[in-house]
């Protein structure tokens, strides 16, 4: 049985969907996070695009708070 990275990877060599291999489309995008693959869903494409969209002391200032949520174990 082929992993869900595998059948995104393959979809992508034929140039095809997905979908064709049983994989929804919501995850399309596979990045390199951390040492392994992860597949970013639209909704997160769309939000990194809005963050790089940002001046850089907006982007700060998002990194600030996602950093105090993790420090009070909220994330």
């Amino acid at each position: 049985m082929h992993t869900q990275d595998e059948l995104v990877l393959l979809a992508k060599l034929l140039d095809t969907s997905p979908e064709r291999f049983g994989r929804s489309s919501e995850m399309t995008l596979i990045a390199k996070f951390g040492g392994g693959m992860s597949e970013v869903a639209n909704v997160d494409q769309q939000f990194f695009r809005r963050y790089l969209a940002l001046t850089e002391s907006q982007r700060r200032m998002v990194r600030d708070v996602v950093g105090e949520f993790k420090s009070a174990g909220v994330v």
